[in-house]
């Protein structure tokens, strides 16, 4: 009868042990959230020369493409990263006769 009793005991204590762990990893990410700094919104400038103007913008994957037109060089195209708020790459689309 003894063991049983202690086995019982055993038993509440160690859910009581595993109740506790749980609730200190959910005070622990909770307070990792609400510590977390939201990053600030990335910008950049593109300066187009007249008469160059926006032609298309379409999403490329991850990236977002935007087509001019007008410019002396011919058309080009910005490959903009959205997290970094910054052209990856400009292509220029010469144009012959």
């Amino acid at each position: 009868m003894k063991t049983i009793t202690f086995l019982k005991a055993l038993t509440i204590g160690m859910s009581l042990l595993i109740l506790a762990g749980l609730v200190a990893v959910a005070l622990k990410i909770t307070d990792l959230r609400m510590k977390s700094k939201p990053l600030p919104i990335q910008s950049s400038e593109v300066t187009l020369v007249f008469p160059e103007s926006i032609r298309d913008v379409l999403p490329c994957g991850e990236m977002l493409c935007v087509l001019t037109i007008g410019h002396e060089s011919g058309r080009r195209l910005f490959v903009v990263n959205p997290d970094k708020g910054r052209a990856e790459s400009i292509i220029t689309f010469k144009e012959t006769l």
